[in-house]
């Protein structure tokens, strides 16, 4: 299968979705759902890519990913390796570094 992913949307590898979490919103209606009730389908334009839809306003690529925090239904826009694994977060719940650790990363 081909991966595509595009600004979070759902519509991507097997493998990849593995390592998220089960919640997923639509752009379209904000309607919640698990992973699970999310509609899927061959894309008419590439048959070797399926795509994701709402079960709720039927609109094709329109469910995102969300925040692995608990009860957080916000999109996800950042994602962080962390002691427990990598980490998917909106804004509000990325995880911080503590002060004076050092971000080898960053060169600091």
């Amino acid at each position: 299968m081909v991966a595509r992913e595009m600004k979070g949307i759902v519509s991507h590898t097997e493998e990849k979705e593995k390592e998220m979490n089960d919640k997923r919103v639509c752009t379209g209606c904000d309607h919640r759902c698990e992973k699970k009730d999310v509609l899927r389908g061959q894309n008419p334009f590439k048959p070797s890519i399926t795509v994701g839809g709402c079960p709720t306003c039927f609109a094709v690529d329109s469910m995102r990913y969300t925040c692995d925090e608990k009860d957080c239904w916000l999109s996800v826009t950042a994602g962080t390796p962390t002691a427990e694994g990598y980490k998917s977060t909106c804004n509000e719940h990325i995880p911080r570094r503590k002060t004076g650790e050092r971000n080898e990363s960053m060169g600091n």
